[in-house]
């Protein structure tokens, strides 16, 4: 139900911004990403697993649409392979790998409202939304979430040729 209420929106959006003769401007984004799961588990037997950060990577591709004089809409398709590290403290079997890293992979659609402030030949700009990702992958038998729901922020620099 949440993916079909997100999709809907996103159709609606983007008819309605395709109806006013807008200029949108694409692009490309290539990133570094941090994860963690949460919380450390601990089992019946007394085996422990503590989780920290660990690093990943994405990519994706972007549009950007103006929603007025000095504000505008961010709407970007990322591919996403996040990690965590682990540590396992096991006391009884199955013993496995002590520590080690968890990939998971996630396909994330971020829109963002963000405002611009020109200066020189470019603009600055900042802002945040909602980052709904879609798990489309992971390695073992952990059972991490299909569906998650995150914030994000935005900041940069313009320039007139388009780079940022």
């Amino acid at each position: 139900m949440k993916k079909t209420i997100l999709i809907l929106l996103f159709i609606l959006a983007g008819a309605g911004l395709m109806a006013q003769k807008v200029k949108i401007s694409p692009g490309i984004k290539l990133g570094y990403t941090l994860s963690d799961l949460t919380p450390d588990y601990t089992d019946s037997t007394g085996n422990t697993t503590s989780y920290s950060l660990a690093g990943g990577y994405r990519i994706g591709a972007f549009a950007v649409i103006p929603a007025g004089k000095d504000m505008m809409v961010q709407a970007t398709i990322f591919l996403s392979r996040k990690r965590t590290s682990y540590k396992h403290t096991l006391t009884s079997p199955p013993y496995g790998p002590p520590s080690g890293f968890l990939p998971f992979s996630y396909i994330e659609l971020p829109l963002s409202l963000l405002y611009k402030k020109p200066s020189g030949e470019g603009f600055f700009y900042g802002g945040g939304g909602i980052s709904p990702a879609f798990r489309i992958w992971r390695d073992y038998y952990y059972n991490t979430e299909k569906f998650d729901l995150g914030l994000n922020l935005v900041a940069g620099y313009q320039t007139q040729l388009g780079f940022s």
